[in-house]
């Protein structure tokens, strides 16, 4: 895709230029040679037109001036340069004088963002260079457009490097490198954006959890609640305490007597002959967890 869009670019810069003149329709070829070839005689400095240098740069007369009849009087609004030297080089070569590029978000939060952008970078001069490039990183045109009022070069303070600006990385760091958007508004100094995907207290787990750095306490033992009474092995109440004289003085009232008196008169005097026969024999052992 990049390939692409490069290959338009540069058809673009090859044949705009020239069909722009041609609507002049008074262009004249031999006027636009003739021009250029005089300013090619006295080319401005790398100074009067913002840059580090015009190291390895060729002055294109002719097509940046075109036919005078057809430009406005005056200095050209823009230098076009033939180069031979590769893409990565020229920044290199510019790279402390390249101006840093923010933005602002929703939450008025600036970011650094890569300096390359619509096809050149700015420089601390106020002028801007852009590329007309070849497949690859080979420079077809350097196109150098002076601010209206070009300052003195300064070095810039920014966190991308060359080769990031040349690969044009979104972050910092490169593809292998932490790939984290920086902050530009914290004092001047640059500072990592927070990452979602490794949060400080991921990276610190005893600082996420503080129990797990204290000593482990001793842990009470709480006391075993008391046994409850038995349900199971104990025998019917009828059956402690003479219940066995009582439970068959019943059945032989209501068997002799009948009907629901006899039953509770028989169980009456049944629990007083239990009660004494149990006291001339030793009493059964009785479970202290019945009830």
């Amino acid at each position: 895709m990049r390939s692409v869009i490069t290959a338009l670019l540069m058809a673009l810069g090859l044949f705009v230029a020239p069909l722009a003149f041609a609507d002049c329709v008074d262009f004249n070829q031999k006027r636009a040679d003739a021009a250029g070839a005089a300013l090619a005689r006295n080319p401005p400095t790398a100074a009067q037109l913002g840059l580090p240098s015009l190291d390895g740069l060729l002055l294109d007369g002719p097509l940046t001036t075109g036919d005078p009849k057809c430009e406005k009087p005056g200095l050209p609004r823009r230098f076009i340069y033939n180069t031979s030297l590769p893409f990565g080089e020229v920044v290199n070569r510019w790279h402390p004088h390249i101006q840093r590029r923010t933005e602002v978000d929703g939450m008025k939060r600036e970011w650094f963002r890569n300096p390359y952008h619509s096809n050149g970078f700015n420089l601390t001069s106020g002028s801007r260079v852009e590329f007309v490039m070849l497949k690859g990183q080979q420079i077809a045109r350097v196109i150098v457009v002076p601010a209206k009022a070009v300052t003195d070069l300064t070095t810039e303070n920014q966190p991308y490097s060359a080769d990031e600006i040349v690969d044009w990385t979104p972050w910092p760091g490169g593809a292998k490198g932490p790939r984290q958007f920086v902050r530009a508004d914290q004092g001047g100094a640059a500072a990592a954006a927070p990452s979602a995907a490794t949060p400080a207290a991921a990276a610190n787990p005893v600082a996420a959890d503080p129990a797990s750095a204290a000593p482990t306490a001793p842990v009470a033992t709480a006391p075993s609640p008391a046994k409850p009474a038995s349900t199971v092995n104990c025998p019917p109440k009828s059956a402690q305490a003479g219940g066995d004289g009582a439970r068959a003085g019943a059945d032989i009232g209501g068997a002799v007597l009948g009907g629901g008196f006899g039953r509770n008169l028989g169980g009456a005097l049944g629990s007083v002959l239990g009660s004494l026969g149990g006291s001339q024999q030793a009493a059964k052992p009785v479970d202290p967890n019945c009830q």
